[in-house]
């Protein structure tokens, strides 16, 4: 899914995506552990991108994180 239509769901500009995805992942209770194996993201890289050290994380992998807490507060919304 290209990340102007993921936007558009979630009603947010190509340009909160990220903030999006890192208020997700440092969000008490996230299973880092969990998002890495869910996603195929490196726990590494998660905790890094976490802790702020990844300048320019890719669009990508930024998008496949954004998909992924999509799904996961739609199921808790369900």
């Amino acid at each position: 899914m290209a990340a102007q239509n993921f936007a558009t769901m979630l009603g947010m500009s190509h340009e909160e995506i990220y903030p999006f995805v890192l208020r997700q992942l440092n969000e008490s209770g996230v299973d880092v552990s969990r998002v890495a194996a869910d996603t195929g993201l490196g726990l590494s890289w998660l905790y890094q991108l976490r802790r702020g050290l990844i300048p320019d994380p890719g669009v990508v992998k930024i998008q496949a994180l954004a998909d992924y807490f999509r799904r996961a507060n739609h199921r808790e919304a369900a």
